[in-house]
Order: structure tokens, then sequence, then C-alpha cells
């Protein structure tokens, strides 16, 4: 047994969607003397043997072991982490603090992230990419891409005052203007006289021209 039961917490429900209840105990860590939250059938059948801490570690050694911490998908990985959990990290601000996280399956699975990664496009000329700008790294919310694309997936700066991306006052026509940023050169879509109609002439021309990028609405 490499865990010990401090406490017996009896049957309680595991999360607020649970259906069933289940026996719960607080166990004491034998790897590291955390104290953790756990269900008594998983620790009695030897499914928990830790609080977490063992299978990072086994995972870490594994990393080392096979030579996978040199690869460019482990830096990756970490970045992506560093990104939304290290408030030192000066991307941090962008991710993190916003509630960008990593999902469960990544977190501390490297080898998922990299399985997950070689079937879906992973190339060494292209960057993971969140597909909505609001939401979290997870399979489902993530592509590889090359720095155009992505460069068109981003989200609306804090100066913007429209409430639209790609869509600004132009005091000299007294109008708004939208506008998208095509290879590095701005294009002048047009003036409106409101930031809605800006926004409206803005995604209906990315969807004319079935362009990546981000829509304005």
């Amino acid at each position: 047994m490499s865990v010990t039961l401090v406490k017996d917490l009896g049957t309680q429900f595991v999360s607020d969607k649970s259906k069933t209840k289940k026996r719960m105990g607080i166990y004491s860590c034998d790897f590291c003397g955390n104290h953790f939250k756990a269900m008594t059938a998983n620790v009695n059948s030897g499914k928990t043997l830790s609080c977490g801490c063992y299978r990072i570690k086994k995972l870490k050694e594994a990393l080392v072991t096979h030579g996978m911490t040199s690869h460019r998908l482990y830096e990756t990985w970490k970045s992506m982490k560093n990104r939304c959990y290290r408030k030192g990290n000066k991307h941090y601000k962008d991710y993190g603090a916003r509630g960008i996280f990593v999902c469960d399956e990544w977190k501390n699975n490297f080898q998922a992230f990299y399985d997950w990664s070689m079937e879906n496009g992973y190339g060494e000329d292209l960057t993971i990419d969140r597909i909505d700008n609001q939401k979290s790294y997870s399979p489902k919310n993530c592509r590889f891409t090359d720095a155009y694309h992505q460069a068109t997936n981003k989200r609306k700066p804090s100066s913007n005052t429209s409430g639209y991306i790609g869509v600004s006052f132009s005091k000299a026509q007294n109008k708004w203007a939208s506008y998208l940023s095509i290879k590095g050169r701005r294009k002048h879509i047009g003036y409106f006289p409101d930031a809605l109609s800006a926004a409206e002439a803005r995604d209906a021309y990315i969807a004319e021209h079935n362009l990546p990028h981000t829509r304005s609405l």
C-alpha cells in the first residue's frame, strides 16, 4: 500500500455532477506526505497509488529514458503550461490570467499530448494554435498551423474601443473603418456609419474570400 488512510469520510458524492455516492477517505501519500481525498474502492483495488506525484515521477523518468525531453514538442508542451500556470511568465496575463488552461488529458501527461500531436498534423514548421481564443488548450480546440494562419487568429486587443476585431474609428472620416491584415499588409474594407456595420462588412469579406481570420461577430 502506497497510501495511508487518515480519515474515513463515509459515503458522499464524488463531485457536484455525481448521481451516486461513493465511500471516500482522506489519505496520506507515502511518497510525498501530502494528504488528499480519494475513493476507497480505488485505493483498495490499487488504482490509486499516490496523490498523483508517483505517476508524474514515472512520467518524467520515462521521458528522460526515452529521450523525449529533447523533442520540439516537449518544449511546446512546457511553454503551453508555463503560459497558463506560471504567474511570472511574461505571457501569463494573456493566458492563465484570462482563464486559459491546459485540459486534464494533457496537463500532466506529455505522452498524451505527443500522441495527439502526431495524429493531428504536427510538423516541424508548424506551431500549436487554439481555434477559439476564448477557450483553453484541448484536443477539440487545438490545431497545428503556420505563422500566417496563426497571425490571423487573434483576439481583440485591449486597446480596441469599437468592441469588434478589425474595426476602429476614423477621426478623419468621422466614420468606423473595417480592415484585415493579410500577409503583413492591411486590407482596408471600407468606412461605415457605425461599428456594427463595419464588423458585418468585415465578416462578409472573410466569408466571401474564404479567409482563415477570426470573425468580428
